[in-house]
């Protein structure tokens, strides 16, 4: 049950629009690692005759929101370093906030979508 809600704590941190402060080195860029990381140790740590029909409809969504989201923050930064000029304070000036929810919400709603239809 705790790698299931560290999964969900990375969905979240994950949909909140934090700023490209290190420009390539933003940790919010990372967190795709962490959600697969604690989904191998919840494997690694499931005995094989367990049934996780249930678990993996709620998991694969999220995993998948992670990635997706990611990477479109990666896009949206790739797009935003040439109009910074590869300045972090011109990067800070410019509206990625906003640009990162306007994402994040339909990939958030297609993945909630998806979770919806797959409940047992």
């Amino acid at each position: 049950m705790a790698c299931l809600w560290g999964i969900a704590l990375c969905g979240v941190l994950s949909l909140w629009p934090f700023r490209f402060a290190r420009k390539w080195q933003s940790w919010n860029l990372y967190l795709p690692v962490a959600g697969i990381t604690i989904y191998a140790v919840y494997e690694a740590s499931l005995p094989a005759e367990v049934d996780v029909g249930g678990e993996m409809s709620v998991i694969v969504p999220l995993l998948l929101f992670l990635m997706m989201n990611s990477m479109a923050k990666v896009v949206l930064l790739a797009v935003l370093m040439p109009q910074a000029g590869g300045s972090r304070r011109r990067l800070r000036r410019l509206p990625q906030r906003w640009w990162q929810l306007a994402a994040a919400v339909p990939i958030a709603a297609l993945c909630a979508f998806w979770f919806w239809t797959s409940m047992p």
